[in-house]
């Protein structure tokens, strides 16, 4: 750890990671709404959306702050869960996405990151003694590997993503 350059004063925010992943991990079904609403010709119902998002943030790290990290950080996470519930409502409104599907969907892709997670970790594993090198080619390949199979095993919606692409690359001779 670099507390030569920055002292002890970091320490304070290793325990904040936790709370950081449930924010971004509630933030993330998020992050191709911006695309979806404008490929659905309705870019300013995502401007709704954003705005709304913007709102929730400042009021909860408004209620939240007293001026530690950690009550920013729990700031955040109350911003983001409140956040992907007006996001899943405002998808109903706009897209037409029922939040059982969502959660569905959702549900199948975290069952999935677990055994990618499990493939990671066993191929990275400190008591395993591979160069650095190898561990990542070898952790990109256990990865990708459980990835295609996870989608395959639960029927992930994902794959008709693959299979539209696959008949475009053919329609186009990539």
């Amino acid at each position: 750890f670099p507390s030569h350059d920055t002292g002890t004063n970091w320490l304070e925010c290793v325990p904040l990671i936790k709370a950081l992943c449930i924010a971004a991990a509630a933030g993330t079904p998020l992050t191709f709404a911006s695309a979806t609403y404008t490929a659905l010709g309705r870019p300013f119902a995502y401007s709704n959306v954003v705005a709304t998002g913007i709102i929730i943030k400042i009021a909860c790290i408004w209620l939240f702050y007293n001026g530690t990290l950690n009550s920013f950080a729990n700031g955040l996470v109350a911003a983001s869960l409140l956040g992907f519930v007006t996001t899943t409502a405002f998808q109903r409104w706009h897209i037409g996405v029922s939040v059982r599907h969502k959660m569905r969907t959702l549900l199948m892709t975290v069952g999935i990151c677990i055994p990618v997670g499990v493939a990671n970790w066993a191929i990275t594993h400190p008591t395993i003694h591979l160069s650095a090198l190898l561990s990542l080619i070898l952790a990109a390949l256990f990865s990708t590997i459980t990835w295609i199979g996870g989608l395959l095993i639960v029927r992930h919606p994902l794959l008709d993503e693959f299979k539209r692409f696959r008949a475009w690359s053919k329609m186009h001779n990539i």
